[in-house]
């Protein structure tokens, strides 16, 4: 499986950052992992770099937004991560993402109704992918 992400914004945070490093790691003992950054501008410039990348992926495409459809961890694993095509997910920044990427989406992904920086949503989605496998390789990781 091949796993794409673009986040809009760098991650600051050095602790998110050593936590989102070490799922990444995680994620690539089963499947290829690859992070893309955005630099964060106005909506639409960022709208504009995001739609480039997904020209070039030909991935199931995936945007997070708190609009979007919620999923159970068992969902999101059977439902997403079982795209043969791969995925590409899209993290917004501060102001969400433009209309056109939504639209360029196969499925808008909400994490939560609460809104997340892009940092928290970013390890968030990364814990969740690690979840995922885990569930369809029947590891422990996931408890019922």
């Amino acid at each position: 499986m091949k796993i794409n992400i673009i986040s809009v914004g760098k991650i600051k945070d050095r602790e998110i950052k050593l936590k989102i490093n070490d799922y990444i790691e995680r994620i690539k003992h089963d499947a290829a992992i690859q992070l893309y950054t955005v630099k964060d501008s106005d909506k639409e410039t960022e709208g504009k770099k995001i739609i480039e990348q997904i020209k070039k992926n030909v991935s199931y495409t995936v945007s997070l937004s708190e609009e979007g459809k919620e999923y159970t961890s068992r969902k999101f694993a059977s439902k997403i991560l079982k795209n043969p095509a791969g995925i590409l997910f899209i993290i917004g920044g501060p102001f969400g993402l433009d209309k056109t990427v939504k639209e360029k989406s196969d499925i808008i992904l909400s994490l939560s109704k609460m809104t997340f920086s892009h940092e928290m949503a970013q390890l968030f989605l990364l814990e969740q992918i690690y979840r995922g496998i885990s569930i369809n390789l029947s590891r422990k990781y996931h408890k019922d």
